[in-house]
């Protein structure tokens, strides 16, 4: 599952831009209880919107964003004031 969170995780840790709206991707077992959560973030906010897998086993991540986002180790940023993004991700 994909969406948005604003500013903590779960357990109310704090997120890195706990003033803003910031991506969650999040897998829940077979009973429904949450088995992983990662958050992506950024100064401005984001949101993730779809999800595919990929036929080499990947996690397709879609979204929008503002300013610029942290997705992983790589800074993107915004042509405009708001941008989308596409990620592989490899979890």
């Amino acid at each position: 599952v994909t969406g948005v969170i604003y500013g903590v995780g779960p357990d109310d840790q704090p997120e890195p831009t706990a003033d803003s709206l910031n991506v969650f991707l999040c897998c829940y077992d077979a009973q429904g209880h949450p088995y992983w959560m990662k958050t992506f973030a950024g100064p401005g906010g984001a949101a993730g919107t779809q999800l595919a897998q990929a036929p080499s086993g990947e996690l397709l991540l879609a979204g929008r964003f503002e300013e610029s986002f942290e997705l992983g180790e790589e800074t993107v940023t915004a042509a405009g004031s708001n941008d989308v993004f596409l990620t592989a991700l490899d979890l």
